[in-house]
C-alpha cells in the first residue's frame, strides 16, 4: 500500500518497493491524526478501535527500528471505519 509500485511494460508487470524515511512517516501520520481528531473530542466516546489505531500511529517511531518497517506495519494495520 505505502511502499509498493507496479508498472506494466512490454515484458510484463514489474513490481518494487519505495524506501521511505521518518520524515515521510511523520508527515503522513500527523495528517491522519489531524483528520481523525474530531473523533477524540471530549463530548464523544472514542471507540476502542480508533483509540488503538491513534496510539499505534503515535508510537510508530519508538516501536520500529526503520521507517520502512513502520510503513509496512501501518499498511498491514486494519484501519477502523
Amino acid at each position: 500500500m505505502f511502499r509498493t509500485w507496479k508498472k506494466t511494460t512490454d515484458e510484463g508487470v514489474e513490481e518494487g518497493e519505495y524506501n521511505v524515511d521518518w520524515e515521510w512517516i511523520r508527515k503522513h501520520r500527523d495528517q491522519i491524526l489531524e483528520e481523525s481528531d474530531w473523533r477524540a473530542v471530549k463530548d464523544r466516546v472514542l471507540p476502542n478501535a480508533w483509540r488503538a489505531f491513534r496510539t499505534f500511529l503515535r508510537d510508530l517511531p519508538q516501536n520500529f527500528d526503520s521507517a520502512n518497517d513502520a510503513a509496512d506495519a501501518w499498511a498491514a494495520y486494519d484501519i477502523p471505519e
